[in-house]
């Protein structure tokens, strides 16, 4: 069969339902022999799915397990403070609060905001990175402002490095006054620009 993501490629692959000790029962085992990644086993505790569709869905697995690498370690997804109105104020050093005490209206109230947070980090910003390094990947190369020995301008940037440009870029498009939008209104309320890391301009 084809692998996942791959084309004009062929993988070998066996399936054996085993028991297996730390679950406790029937496991359902498939080997398979990649030209391009080798060997490797992978496992799934649901026997009436089939062998290919074992390997298909890793290999999608793998592709989100990038994706989520991604906006931990770019976006910071996870790294904030939540916090929102609707919460019960703590003392402070009083640690996190406990969930399982609250009422099912207040943890379904929270829990929406918390996908609110969550969506804007992972699916919004994510999703602006990867447009703007597949579409204007030369603006991307010329705002970045350090330097890589890959850089090249028929390849698109990283998510990494369209992040880095935008960083570096972000006090030049704030003290731009051409462009008077609510946008760049709301961020010069609410940062020093004199004082924001990138691009340093003289007085």
């Amino acid at each position: 069969m084809k692998g996942p993501g791959q084309k004009n490629v062929e993988i070998l692959y066996y399936s054996l339902d085993l028991i297996w000790k730390p679950r406790g029962g029937l496991v359902r085992f498939v080997f398979v022999i990649d030209p391009q990644h080798g060997k490797f086993i992978l496992m799934s505790t649901d026997l009436i799915l089939d062998p290919l569709d074992v390997v298909r869905i890793y290999g999608f697995r793998f592709k989100i397990e990038v994706s989520f690498k991604s906006s931990l370690r770019i976006l910071g997804a996870y790294s904030y403070r939540f916090w929102s109105k609707l919460m019960n104020l703590n003392r402070r050093g009083s640690g996190d609060q406990n969930l399982d005490e609250k009422s099912e209206n207040y943890c379904k109230a929270i829990f929406k905001k918390f996908l609110a947070y969550e969506a804007l980090h992972t699916n919004i910003a994510q999703g602006l990175l990867q447009y703007l390094c597949a579409t204007f990947p030369k603006t991307v190369w010329e705002c970045f402002g350090s330097w890589m020995r890959t850089i090249r301008d028929d390849i698109s940037p990283s998510e990494q490095v369209t992040a880095t440009a935008l960083h570096y870029s972000l006090p030049e498009f704030l003290k731009d006054s051409s462009d008077d939008s609510n946008f760049k209104k709301f961020m010069k309320q609410k940062i020093d620009v004199n004082r924001s890391d990138g691009i340093k301009f003289a007085s």
